[in-house]
């Protein structure tokens, strides 16, 4: 599905728009930042009809599930997931917003 490569933020919108019931963000905003710089998005949360999964793009391996879930409203243990995988520095008010964020967008594209 995805390319053997980090996408850039164009692309992960125009992914996330090209279906229905397909959503497919950053998974943090730390996911597509280095530093104070915006680039390439690499960590991935796609929730489908069925399924949420978080990715995340290592350069010597592509792509790699971090966490799968066949709940697609676990959107906090998800971004957890991705938080721990990367150590990104984000406090808990920072998890709830931003969870709250990607449940707003779930129930806007799945309604």
């Amino acid at each position: 599905m995805s390319p053997d490569r980090p996408l850039t933020p164009a692309e992960a919108v125009s992914t996330s728009r090209s279906r229905d019931e397909f959503l497919l963000l950053p998974a943090t905003p730390d996911s597509m930042f280095d530093g104070d710089e915006v680039s390439d998005v690499r960590d991935l949360l796609i929730v489908t009809e069925s399924v949420l999964t978080v990715l995340a793009y290592e350069e010597a391996y592509g792509w790699n599930t971090v966490i799968r879930f066949e709940n697609t409203t676990k959107f906090k243990k998800a971004v957890r997931a991705i938080v721990e995988y990367r150590e990104y520095d984000l406090s808990e008010e920072d998890i709830k917003i931003i969870v709250a964020d990607y449940q707003y967008l779930y129930g806007a594209g799945f309604e």
